[in-house]
């Protein structure tokens, strides 16, 4: 989604200043989350993946901040520097965001990945992988 707002990395992940302004200028529409914005198509497949893989998560009932702040921070992270691999991301993040549990930074990592994953990627040689790994018992 385009939010036409530039982000950087802050504290608790990626931030933007503007932002923050426009939502403490409107806190009823905020509070009430009404908008007269109509998501379109795309959007609203973006924010049904949002909430299935990261608002309904397991982790997210009970470390529903940090693991926002986890995935959130690790996709800001591969869009801003693509040339980054998992070990540099696992590490970045944990030098930034000591008081995230490993195990969440590599959960949320692969949560980032299925998140950014293009379809026309998923070739018929990876296809026939992932059916190998999905029939192991």
């Amino acid at each position: 989604m385009d939010l036409y707002y530039n982000f950087s990395l802050y504290i608790h992940g990626p931030y933007c200043r503007a932002l923050a302004e426009d939502y403490y200028e409107n806190p009823s529409a905020i509070v009430n989350l009404k908008t007269d914005y109509i998501l379109n198509e795309c959007e609203c497949q973006n924010a049904d993946k949002i909430k299935e893989k990261i608002l309904e998560h397991n982790f997210a009932g009970k470390y529903e901040a940090e693991f926002l702040e986890a995935v959130s921070t690790i996709i800001f992270l591969k869009q801003t520097s693509p040339n980054f691999s998992d070990d540099d991301i696992f590490e970045k993040v944990k030098s930034i965001k000591p008081h995230l549990k490993e195990y969440m930074i590599i959960i949320a990592n692969n949560i980032a990945k299925e998140l950014l994953f293009k379809p026309e990627y998923l070739t018929d040689e990876i296809k026939k992988e992932l059916e190998l790994w999905d029939n192991i018992s």
